[in-house]
């Protein structure tokens, strides 16, 4: 089992090696990105940091077809280890000299160097040294243990997450999980403060509020039900006095926005707006419009 586990970081870390050394090697912007990058500080002028990084790149390469192509070379993720060595030493050196200058090292975004790019760093190295355990080839140990590929998977989830110059979608899915988390080990929410004036100014830039907003008039009562937050508008609604229950996440999120307009005369629910990811406005949501047209 451990040697399966050892042998596909081969692959891990030859698909990164070769994304970084392809991009370094074969993308213009990436030798002008290398003189204004942390490298280019270090080293003494702008063209011998391009040397410098089109140097490594080509490495990167050379690494990555070890790695990649058969026969297995035990030798071949050695060198890695001692690339992402001196790789770790660069972040560190470069963070401490150069905070404000971009790493230069696998494309995406121009981005300054963080622990982030630390902490993908040590990953880096992690995962060469799992792999000095490798017996087999790459792919000779995804086809005995099949169950393999989630580690592949699951360890370059990690490193994309870890990697700022990807944050458009790297972070976005950080914050889903962190968001989920949360709410798993708080169910209640207990401890979320609630931002009236900064959730309603998000909730305005929502598609359902947008659905609605026509007909809204002034906020006429807010109140809070463990994760959910409410906010009541009076509004007209087939020319009738009514009442707009906006429910919102503690934790605000655009997609479980809901709403129910209820008839003021006689508690009738005239309308309900799903969310966007199509879950049904939450039960207390009616509940909390019908006591709000009770007391207006």
């Amino acid at each position: 089992m451990a040697e399966h586990v050892a042998a596909v970081q081969a692959l891990v870390v030859g698909l990164l090696f070769g994304w970084a050394g392809i991009w370094k090697v074969g993308f213009p912007e990436a030798r002008a990105l290398a003189a204004k990058s942390a490298l280019g500080k270090l080293l003494p002028t702008p063209q011998l940091a391009q040397t410098a990084h089109l140097a490594v790149g080509t490495g990167e390469i050379t690494i990555a077809v070890l790695l990649l192509t058969p026969p297995a070379h035990q030798w071949a993720m050695r060198l890695a280890t001692l690339f992402a060595l001196g790789f770790l030493g660069y972040l560190g050196l470069a963070w401490r000299v150069a905070p404000d200058k971009p790493c230069a090292c696998m494309g995406g975004r121009k981005t300054k160097i963080s622990r982030r790019s630390l902490a993908r760093a040590v990953a880096v190295l992690g995962l060469t040294l799992i792999g000095w355990f490798a017996r087999d080839y790459w792919a000779v140990a995804l086809i005995a243990a099949p169950w393999t590929a989630l580690i592949v998977v699951a360890e370059i989830a990690v490193l994309w997450l870890l990697s700022p110059e990807f944050d458009g979608i790297g972070a976005r899915i950080e914050k889903r999980l962190i968001q989920e988390a949360r709410l798993r080990l708080n169910p209640t929410c207990t401890g979320v403060a609630l931002n009236w004036n900064d959730l309603e100014r998000r909730l305005r830039r929502t598609g359902v509020f947008q659905h609605l907003a026509p007909g809204l008039h002034t906020i006429t009562d807010r109140w809070r039900e463990g994760c959910w937050g409410f906010i009541a508008y009076g509004i007209s609604y087939d020319d009738q006095p009514a009442t707009a229950v906006f429910a919102v996440p503690a934790r605000f999120d655009s997609r479980k926005i809901s709403a129910a307009v209820v008839a003021d005369a006689d508690n009738t629910i005239l309308l309900r707006l799903a969310a966007a990811d199509q879950q049904h406005i939450p039960p207390v949501a009616a509940n909390a419009a019908e006591g709000s047209s009770e007391q207006a």
